[in-house]
């Protein structure tokens, strides 16, 4: 019986093909023999290669591992000869993804069996954590290899059970144990070396070496503000290889005229990046029946810019597909180009999502083949660790594709996924702010933005006032305002496509993913609308307006963190206390604006705390020292909310300022 789950799953394993093996072969990252058993037949001389159960995992053209297999006879047995991972693709479960396959695919009451050296020790632990066991050793050039096997039904269960698992405690940990096992490997590579194998090994040193840089480049990508990437050294360790293991006959022209290619970003976005243009480039020279030519350049660009130029000789696209939208984005973005089975376009977006519109410049014509620009900010000396973090959250922010398409058919997680990221600008926007402090009040500045939004000014008038601003560099003031337009245009969007009411609790809880900062927010109760933004940047009076104009009907709040972390709390406020009727009412429109912050997801238990009031006009105030959870406070009756949370006023503050926001 076999048992196969649906292949989506598995959407970039393909089955292994004689012409993948030649680009195999060609790809000194790939191809590995120097510690693999020495031959396939040593425990079944009548075992065959088994192409119907080999595999290739392959992302935009570039195979990034894979799974050689050998039967029996009677397809009882099957040998793993070969699990092969490129550098660049470690960390994404290929290898496990290849195992489960193969089992998946495979009879009930088979075996997989495979033989590993002694000395990978980190490889024999993870075998066995997967269900196999060692059964017996062989000796071959005075290296120990272990036969180690496993029921299909064993290692499918151990698979399964491995996907509950709690995850990693911490990225630096896991990193931390992926290095020390590829440096584990490189000595006893290094103590394995002789004269009749230094050739191989030495390769093979190369190639764990090459796994290790790009293991801890890609910790430093998701830790750093932002990192230097050497365009020069990136061509030729990423973007060569896979050139040269493509298996096609490429004239590969390069030409580097910048003596100090070092520029701003991440070294594994960029990679992925210039693999899926060659992926493009390569697939679009296919019918070429001359030379195919793919040309790669560096050279200076203006305001101490580098640029990237890679142009091909191949099908090239018509005009029309390279008019651009009103966000700078060209209409093939997302949309294959390619023959048909070729793509769908993903590369495009992935590209476009790394750089965004205003690094990129695309030229083409049919017939007359493709020219990619990319322009890259050179990385100086002189530039700051937070001008450099602003710069690449900005390019990362405003390439995001432009967002997600959301419809009205659109799913709720892809709806709140979208949310989620428009709320991520708004969070950027807010550090923005914070670099024209120096020279303005950026709560000023902020009521600016906020008229905008709430269409109180044009967009000729807010750029007009942005652009005289000056902050810590003329570049802010660019981004600035590409980024209030963007959030306006992409929440009116949203306002047109799905019902907000229905989307209370993401559009709220969003803001918690400004960890550290302080989150003000005025609320109606009545109709549960709020706005809310960083403390630095507004009071609560400035909100008012905008939510029906009358304080003394909404509410004052605030946080900080994760709004579903029960023992932080939610603070709520009123603005005024002017006598026991007066009291009882704003009681009870603390209760009402209680209600409407769990109508936003958040749990009974989260925590509820009180600002004291803002004007004391009477004898007695909401006590600010008591605190409950929102679940107990909806319960309490009048009287209860009177004898908990009520106290008397100190005299010397009745009718003046108690608290400033």
């Amino acid at each position: 019986m076999l048992y196969n789950k649906p292949m989506s799953k598995y959407e970039s394993i393909a089955n292994l093909t004689a012409e993948m093996e030649e680009r195999i072969h060609a790809n000194p990252l790939l191809n590995i023999h120097t510690f693999i058993i020495p031959s396939p037949f040593i425990k079944d001389s009548s075992a065959k290669k088994d192409m119907k159960h080999s595999f290739v995992w392959q992302e935009q053209g570039e195979i990034l591992g894979y799974l050689l297999t050998y039967s029996s006879a009677d397809n009882s047995e099957y040998l793993i000869y070969k699990l092969v991972t490129s550098p660049h693709g470690r960390g994404k479960g290929i290898g496990a993804a290849f195992l489960e396959h193969l089992a998946d695919t495979i009879s009930d009451k088979s075996r997989i069996y495979l033989y590993v050296w002694e000395k990978q020790y980190d490889t024999l632990e993870y075998f066995k954590n997967k269900g196999f066991d060692s059964e017996d050793s062989i000796v071959y050039r005075n290296r120990v290899y272990h036969r180690l096997t496993v029921q299909r039904e064993t290692v499918l269960s151990r698979l399964a059970a491995d996907e509950h698992k709690a995850p990693v405690a911490d990225e630096i940990g896991r990193t931390r144990h992926d290095a020390r096992k590829a440096v584990s490997l490189l000595m006893a590579m290094v103590n394995a070396l002789a004269p009749e194998t230094a050739g191989r090994i030495i390769e093979d040193i190369n190639r764990e070496t090459t796994t290790l840089v790009n293991m801890l480049n890609q910790y430093r990508d998701s830790i750093t503000i932002s990192q230097e990437v050497n365009l020069q050294d990136l061509i030729l360790e990423r973007l060569v290889p896979y050139v040269e293991a493509s298996g096609k006959n490429i004239e590969l022209v390069l030409t580097f005229s910048v003596q100090r290619p070092l520029v701003l970003g991440h070294w594994i976005n960029i990679g992925r990046s210039l693999v899926n243009l060659a992926s493009n480039a390569i697939d679009a020279m296919a019918e070429n029946t001359g030379m195919r030519r793919l040309s790669i350049s560096l050279s200076e660009g203006e305001d101490n810019q580098v640029l990237l130029k890679l142009t091909d000789n191949g099908s090239g696209m018509p005009k029309e597909m390279l008019v651009r939208d009103r966000d700078g984005m060209p209409s093939f973005v997302g949309k294959t180009t390619k023959a048909a089975g070729k793509g769908e376009g993903f590369g495009t977006v992935q590209v476009w999502g790394t750089f965004g519109s205003e690094r990129l410049n695309v030229e083409s014509v049919p017939g007359g083949g493709i020219e990619w620009t990319i322009k890259f900010e050179r990385s100086v000396p002189s530039l700051t660790k937070r001008f450099a973090s602003l710069q690449r959250r900005f390019h990362e922010l405003h390439g995001l594709s432009e967002d997600l398409k959301i419809t009205e058919e659109s799913s709720r997680t892809d709806v709140i996924r979208a949310i989620w990221r428009l709320r991520q600008k708004e969070i950027f926007l807010f550090e923005l702010l914070e670099r024209f402090s120096r020279h303005h009040n950026i709560r000023d500045l902020f009521r600016i933005i906020l008229s905008y939004w709430q269409n109180n000014i044009g967009a000729d008038e807010m750029e007009s006032r942005v652009s005289g601003w000056e902050g810590e560099d003329p570049s802010l003031n660019t981004w600035l305002s590409i980024t209030v337009r963007r959030i306006k245009k992409r929440r009116e969007v949203l306002e047109q496509t799905i019902n907000f009411d229905d989307y209370k609790g993401p559009l709220f809880n969003s803001y918690a993913q400004s960890m550290e900062k302080v989150i003000i927010f005025t609320l109606n109760p009545a109709d549960e609308k709020f706005l809310a933004t960083d403390r630095k940047l507004a009071e609560h009076l400035d909100f008012v307006s905008y939510l029906g104009g009358n304080r003394e009907v909404v509410l004052r709040g605030e946080f900080v963190g994760d709004v579903k972390i029960v023992s932080n709390p939610i603070y709520l406020g009123v603005w005024s206390i002017d006598s026991d009727e007066d009291l009882r009412v704003k009681l009870k429109l603390l209760q009402d604006g209680a209600r409407a912050i769990l109508n936003f997801d958040i749990p009974p238990e989260k925590k509820l705390a009180f600002y004291q009031s803002t004007y004391s006009r009477h004898s007695r105030d909401i006590d600010s020292d008591k605190s409950c959870t929102f679940g107990e406070f909806i319960s309490f009756s009048q009287q209860e909310l009177e004898r908990r949370f009520v106290r008397e006023s100190e005299d010397e503050m009745q009718g003046f300022l108690a608290a400033l926001e």
